[in-house]
């Protein structure tokens, strides 16, 4: 007999990813049913907007760039790049849901690889209950309930051993809704190596990792400048990694439960990279001008 919270269960999972859809420039992407980017978009027109530009100034520095998709959801980061350049795009999801709207909405986006794998600090396999709400999926630690499941997660350093064509990757762009530092911890011979410029996603609600302790660590090796946005893709901040008691401030300010800005991107720059950072503010800087008040 089968049993009916299974039935249930089906019922909610087909009923929650029934599409939806959104266009993003050139391209129109399905989305699930509770998928929140078209209200975003919709009523903050800079949301995630400004990862497509940063790729654009970077390719005008470094030619034929590749550009690491962590946590690509069901393709927007994709879409907004793909508007701007046409440079090789690689996407890491994990989510076997959202792989699959993701593998159907880059089909008319060219020079695109896709990978079904989960990223993290180490090569492991680990008990998580995952939760999909509102088209984010976010990993719980677990031993032992009844929903959780085995993951495998990779770390980046070891992704790249097997796939030595992704060598020219500039550009590192995360957003796994609280594993983002684990991810740059997982890639730490990567971008010892490489030196790419690194956009990722810090929300306090969602992680309990050190911010400052991965900012010290990227400092160590080279990084040296850091562009704050706010989680509605407004131009923030620009500051020196050295500026810690600042960023402590700004970490704070989002951990309280009445704070106007929930989460940031975080644009980090090595100090090899010191005319494209100059490059990419003076460009923002420009681009936002067009939103103050007159």
């Amino acid at each position: 007999m089968i049993n009916p919270s299974k039935i249930i269960n089906i019922i909610r999972k087909t009923f929650r990813f029934s599409k939806k859809k959104i266009k993003i420039g050139n391209y129109v992407l399905k989305l699930n049913k509770d998928h929140l980017l078209p209200q975003f978009i919709n009523k903050f027109p800079n949301y995630s907007s400004n990862i497509g530009r940063v790729a654009k100034y970077i390719s005008e520095k470094y030619k034929d760039i590749v550009i690491f998709d962590v946590g690509s959801n069901v393709g927007d980061t994709a879409a907004f790049i793909r508007n701007q350049i046409d440079s090789k795009i690689v996407c890491f999801e994990g989510n076997p849901e959202f792989f699959k709207l993701l593998k159907l909405n880059i089909q008319k986006m060219n020079n695109i690889d896709l990978f079904n794998i989960y990223l993290g600090d180490k090569d492991c396999e680990s008990s998580y209950e995952i939760i999909e709400k509102n088209g984010t999926s976010n990993l719980f630690s677990t031993i032992k309930k009844r929903d959780s499941k085995r993951i495998i997660f990779s770390k980046l350093d070891t992704f790249i051993k097997n796939y030595n064509e992704y060598k020219k990757v500039k550009l590192l762009k995360i957003d796994t809704d609280g594993f983002d530092l684990k991810i740059i911890s997982g890639a730490n011979i990567f971008i010892n190596e490489i030196h790419p410029i690194i956009f990722f996603e810090f929300d306090r609600r969602l992680t309990t990792d050190n911010l400052i302790e991965t900012i010290n660590e990227l400092r160590q090796i080279g990084y040296y400048r850091i562009i704050f946005y706010d989680n509605f893709g407004n131009f923030l901040l620009t500051i020196s990694v050295s500026e810690i008691e600042i960023i402590e401030n700004l970490i704070a300010y989002i951990s309280l439960n009445n704070s106007r800005i929930i989460y940031f991107d975080i644009c980090i720059f090595h100090i090899e990279d010191e005319d494209l950072f100059k490059s990419v503010i003076g460009n923002e800087k420009e681009y936002y001008s067009n939103f103050m008040i007159k």
